[in-house]
């Protein structure tokens, strides 16, 4: 607008002064090629700011299909936030008017950024560390039970043993782990490390190949192993049947700790591992999966993870599996085991009156309720199995909290209200169970606030 008001300014002064004509068309001259310049700059800027609007779209459809999307497998997900910092990093560096070199520089450092918070991210969701002190006294009875078996070749398997523990340690510790693991993903490769792993568990026999499970991080290994190695494993016609219970449950751990949601093969294995169990031993496996000391358990598995056709088989499997225990169990006159499920505020711990949490204020705020966590331990001890190996998961994994915090992105909601709500207790002695913690929807929850 400025320069059209100029140039026709000038086109009143030429008028006026004819003498001055070359000089005046020279200016409308240059003019025009600044419109032309303007017009260019307009373009680009409607350009970026659609591609501005199409990152934008792609994080959104990132977030919101979670549990649907290609981009959550782990091969493409480091890609996803690269280019997104990438991106970002390049348009701040233009609007800050760096030069190339600080550009690119500065790209790079926002990328890095990006990449350590989706790392972040991955670390808190995905941890493959075990926090239940009763799942590795069962590795370590599970070792030492099939060791015994192997006496004549304890000296022999121990070495393998150690020589897989060492690959898949070595795999997963290296610096450049998750990109070397990208990179083999998306180009369907295996590194000589894969290979050997492979190659030990598929030759190991039956005895041989549970003790090296109760021996490794199966976290760890699930991640590290190439889809092959797994199939061999728990696929169709695969070595499942050759597994004991133990072993089962920490393969299926495993899977669910470095997630399962994107990936179909994920889906299918952790499907035939919750489809093996039967009877007693179904109900010895959900003890342990709700005992482990963290955000993960059956429910999560059954109703986060599994999806589609798999997570409708796994459920009708463990309804007619159930109905066949409660019939054993009334045929038998047994007790049936009982589960406590308990609100949080204003039921174990106190809101101190704080909306929306409750309304009681006659303790403070957080303070847990006097004798709440010792009647959950006396009713859960009533109803457990005495004189089992398993006894003390089916005591710990008794008690069921629900809290209204909603779900957020890869859980991080969960994890942060499962380390609110029982890590003060357990620091203080007040709670001795490991308990599963069940969140709420954020659009019911949105809605009951807004009614309320």
């Amino acid at each position: 607008e400025e320069m059209e008001r100029l140039a026709t300014f000038f086109r009143g002064k030429q008028d006026a002064e004819p003498s001055a004509t070359g000089v005046f068309e020279a200016y409308i001259d240059a003019t025009g090629m600044a419109e032309a310049v303007v017009v260019q700059g307009t373009v680009l800027i409607t350009w970026m700011r659609r591609v501005d609007l199409l990152v934008v779209v792609a994080i959104a459809l990132y977030f919101v299909t979670e549990r649907r999307t290609v981009l959550h497998k782990r091969e493409y997900e480091k890609l996803f936030w690269l280019f997104i910092g990438v991106y970002a990093g390049a348009r701040t560096a233009g609007a800050l008017q760096l030069t190339l070199p600080m550009t690119v520089a500065f790209a790079l450092l926002v990328a890095e950024t990006f990449n350590l918070l989706a790392s972040y991210v991955t670390s808190q969701v995905t941890s493959l560390k075990m926090l239940s002190d009763g799942l590795w006294a069962l590795r370590k009875q599970e070792a030492r039970r099939c060791l015994k078996e192997l006496s004549s070749q304890s000296g022999f398997v121990r070495g393998r043993t150690f020589h897989l523990k060492d690959l898949v340690d070595k795999l997963y510790g290296t610096k450049a782990a998750g990109l070397k693991m990208v990179l083999f993903g998306v180009l369907k490769l295996h590194t000589p490390q894969q290979e050997q792993i492979h190659s030990i568990l598929k030759t190991s026999p039956a005895k041989e190949l549970n003790y090296h499970l109760s021996m490794i991080n199966c976290s760890k290994l699930a991640y590290v192993a190439e889809r092959g190695t797994f199939s061999m494993l728990l696929g169709e016609g695969g070595r499942i049947k050759e597994l004991s219970l133990v072993s089962k449950v920490l393969l299926l751990d495993g899977l669910q700790r470095i997630g399962i949601v994107s990936s179909n093969s994920k889906q299918l294995w952790a499907r035939n591992l919750v489809l093996s169990f039967h009877g007693k031993e179904l109900e010895v496996m959900k003890a342990i999966l709700d005992s482990r000391g963290d955000w993960h358990s059956l429910h999560k598995l059954v109703f986060y993870d599994l999806r589609g056709v798999a997570q409708q088989e796994v459920m009708r499997h463990l309804h007619s599996e159930g109905l066949k225990r409660k019939d054993e169990q009334t045929f038998m006159g047994n007790v049936p085991m009982t589960k406590v499920i308990s609100d949080v505020d204003d039921t174990l711990l106190c809101s101190g009156g704080r909306w929306p949490a409750g309304v009681d204020a006659r303790l403070p705020k957080r303070v847990m309720y006097p004798g709440c966590c010792f009647l959950f331990q006396q009713i859960a001890a009533a109803n457990s199995p005495k004189h089992n190996e398993f006894s003390q998961f089916f005591s710990s994994a008794s008690l069921v909290l629900l809290t209204a915090r909603p779900k957020s992105y890869k859980g991080m909601s969960e994890i942060y209200s499962y380390k609110m709500l029982t890590g003060p207790l357990k620091r203080k002695g007040l709670l001795r169970m490991e308990p599963v913690v069940l969140c709420g929807d954020l659009k019911s929850g949105l809605h009951t606030g807004l009614k309320s």
